[in-house]
């Protein structure tokens, strides 16, 4: 056997560079731009699922929200029937819980409800009231100028 034979080492690879071909070169910067449209693509989809989510989040914290004030208040706002119970003799408007019974307020009438408080019936009684005592035939006491009591084409009013 040949001595250079038996002195020789397993075979070892190392990475080393080379130069390239332009024809190498041409392939490599055909594979780069394919992965940088794959990229620009990849990002896209990145930035569409975000914006989805953020949309999702969006939605989900309000709801966290109100439920996270409702346990820490250990209430929450529904919508219950309530009685208002006028008090003339007050000038009040006294406010009541029809599922617990408890009156839940107090407050002065306003100018509009003491009004109406003298006048007990609606207009719609008193049209009745005058069809029924010889008024225009079905109650109508309107003229061209509008009902009675309002003020018409005309400007006038009538009382």
């Amino acid at each position: 056997m040949d001595q250079s034979a038996e002195n020789a080492r397993p075979a070892v690879f190392r990475e080393l560079p080379c130069k390239l071909t332009a024809s190498e070169v041409q392939a490599f910067g055909e594979k780069l731009a394919a992965y940088v449209g794959r990229l620009e693509q990849i990002e896209t989809e990145k930035k569409v699922d975000a914006d989805i989510h953020a949309v999702k989040i969006k939605g989900v914290k309000p709801v966290i929200e109100r439920l996270a004030k409702i346990v820490r208040d250990r209430q929450e706002f529904r919508s219950i029937e309530i009685r208002e119970l006028v008090v003339p003799e007050t000038r009040t408007v006294i406010t009541h819980r029809v599922d617990t019974g408890e009156n839940i307020g107090e407050r002065d009438m306003t100018e509009d409800e003491q009004q109406r408080s003298l006048f007990p019936r609606g207009l719609s009684d008193v049209t009745g009231d005058l069809a029924t005592a010889g008024g225009p035939a079905g109650g109508d006491i309107s003229d061209d100028k509008g009902p009675v009591g309002q003020a018409g084409a005309g400007g006038q009013t009538f009382d």
